[in-house]
């Protein structure tokens, strides 16, 4: 008893104060470009290439509500956005790889970390978004990879 009491004084201000640590003020040159969440209430897997402000706005705002996004040069930029679906437990995150270039593509490579510790015991819906570089009218492809941790659980 006293253990988890201990455990829950230690874990309530994070969670409480999770949702400001990636967040900026608008127009702060130092937002983030790089977005989680883990209740998006998107319970089937999404993949999605953005390329537009309009796109970018109307998904941030629906995945991640409260969260500044920044204006974004869609001529040199792509954002790539994955959602995982809904899970049994938390502790499920996607993780962006540097991007490369195939065949005049450019590819974006992914994975979904699975939990290796305890994890909350609710559903969560995983989801992440992310700003990459491009060049002007380049082909963009997210790639889901395997994770290189595959044998951990």
């Amino acid at each position: 008893m006293r253990a988890s009491i201990i455990v829950w004084a230690l874990t309530l201000p994070l969670i409480l104060i999770s949702p400001l640590i990636d967040a900026a003020w608008p127009g702060d040159p130092g937002a983030p470009l790089e977005w989680e969440a883990q209740y998006t209430g998107m319970a089937e897997p999404l993949q999605k290439i953005i390329s537009s402000q309009p796109d970018f706005l109307a998904v941030g705002n629906d995945l991640f509500p409260g969260r500044p996004l920044p204006d974004v040069d869609f001529k040199h930029n792509v954002a790539v956005c994955v959602c995982l679906g809904e899970r049994r437990t938390g502790g499920y995150r996607i993780v962006f790889y540097s991007p490369y270039v195939s065949g005049g593509k450019l590819v974006i490579p992914y994975h979904e970390k699975r939990p290796s510790g305890m994890t909350t015991q609710a559903l969560t819906q995983p989801c992440a978004m992310k700003i990459f570089e491009k060049k002007e009218g380049q082909l963009v492809q997210a790639l889901r990879v395997a994770d290189p941790d595959k044998n951990r659980r």
